[in-house]
């Protein structure tokens, strides 16, 4: 049996699919290429800053001397306050080759004003010219950088939680790991990965209809990211979680991936692990749409549908820190 796109999600994201007629598909390691679709997609949106929600844009200087930008996104006038707050450190997607947190202020901050639940948005650099560990290396940087500002942001340290989409994802995981083998205390509460970007080896293959990041895009994205070393044995778990054979210590774990995704089948078996050793975790698969649904339809039934899952697990870090919202 052949998967179908699901013909709501056609229709919803046909002015964004559309834009793609006739513009000739990157060829493999044409990063430059899927640079430029990218920008293209996000200047056509012209991501804004929900109103109601405050953008402040900090630069935390690395261990090689970079000035690291952390977009810091929280509720302008909150309608409750308390002793300290819940947080979530962020990572955007692009296959690790692309995108920039600007790109994505608007769903960012529509769910900052949803959930009242303050984001620091990590603006890591990109392979190639920047290839792993740099990138994970700049997101603990943030990391470490927003606990040691947990007064200034009135921070409850015990419910922080980490959330990324795509390649967003895979740093999301990674920074997870970090966090458990480096022995950070206190660890995070939550781990949120909206359709993770986990392998490199690129074994389990999609089940369906591939219509936007596809095994083309991924190769030269893990390419980008590890160089000659993708899918060799030594490819470290903080590369590519999933690799990961013991995720004990790991923070309870929410997974959303449309059933046409390229990740699906690498994701569900990521989650596998958590569920075999007993950690509280949380899966969505939804039927007919592909990798990056919800942006290019966000009035699809399904993506709400995703928006309300999502904010509904966020929404219970308020609970962690002794605060409903």
């Amino acid at each position: 049996m052949v998967l179908d796109v699901d013909q709501e999600f056609v229709v919803a994201a046909s002015p964004m699919l559309s834009s793609l007629d006739g513009v000739q598909k990157p060829g493999l390691h044409d990063v430059k290429g899927r640079r430029e679709l990218v920008a293209g997609f996000t200047s056509a949106l012209n991501p804004q800053v929900a109103k109601g929600v405050k953008l402040e844009i900090y630069h935390i200087p690395t261990p090689d001397g970079y000035q690291l930008p952390v977009y810091h996104f929280r509720v302008e006038h909150p309608t409750q306050k308390s002793a300290t707050t819940p947080a979530i450190i962020h990572m955007h997607g692009g296959g690790l080759i692309s995108a920039s947190v600007a790109d994505f202020v608007d769903k960012v901050s529509e769910q900052v004003l949803i959930t009242g639940v303050q984001v620091f948005s990590v603006d890591y650099r990109l392979a190639p010219e920047y290839p792993y560990p740099t990138p994970l290396e700049d997101c603990w940087t943030g990391l470490i950088w927003m606990f040691s500002q947990a007064e200034k942001f009135n921070l409850d340290t015990t419910s922080i939680a980490v959330m990324g989409e795509s390649a967003g994802g895979n740093l999301s995981a990674a920074l997870t790991l970090l966090v458990r083998d480096r022995k950070m205390t206190p660890p995070f509460c939550q781990q949120i990965l909206i359709a993770p970007m986990l392998d490199d080896r690129n074994a389990l293959k999609a089940i369906g209809q591939v219509i936007t990041w596809d095994e083309t895009d991924n190769a030269t994205g893990w390419a980008a990211y590890l160089g000659h070393e993708r899918g060799n044995d030594d490819v470290p778990i903080f590369a590519a979680p999933a690799r990961v054979e013991n995720v004990d210590g790991l923070p309870p774990l929410y997974v959303e991936v449309g059933q046409l995704d390229l990740f699906m089948m690498e994701d569900l078996e990521y989650v596998r692990k958590f569920l075999h050793a007993g950690i509280e975790t949380e899966l969505h698969i939804y039927p007919g749409v592909p990798h990056g649904f919800h942006l290019f339809a966000p009035s699809h039934t399904i993506s709400k549908l995703a928006k309300e899952n999502r904010w509904r697990v966020i929404r219970k870090l308020h609970h962690n820190s002794g605060k409903i919202a």
